[in-house]
């Protein structure tokens, strides 16, 4: 039995490393404006790399081909590590 838990893994891992960086900026340039959308705006970015994480984990253990699942929560962990980097410097230069 092969699942695609590890597809699902890459699919929101590559997903994830360019979405963090966009949207840490945007939240920040948001939340200068309207507080309520940048934190709704921020909520989206954080799941799309805790979906890659979890099922990356879920990928390792299910999956047959654990290849895809080992590369996507690789991904996950630099887009977490890229939001949590590009969020700071974004608060820290705005000030927000």
């Amino acid at each position: 039995m092969r699942t695609s838990y590890g597809s699902v893994a890459l699919i929101f891992g590559s997903i994830s490393i360019f979405v963090s960086a966009i949207i840490a900026g945007l939240v920040s340039l948001i939340n200068l404006l309207m507080p309520n959308v940048a934190t709704l705006v921020s909520i989206i970015g954080w799941l799309i790399i805790a979906v890659a994480i979890i099922f990356g984990i879920i990928g390792i253990v299910m999956d047959e081909t654990k290849e895809r699942a080992i590369i996507g929560l690789i991904l996950g962990i630099i887009g977490l590590i890229i939001g949590i980097i590009f969020s700071t410097l974004f608060t820290t230069l705005l000030g927000g």
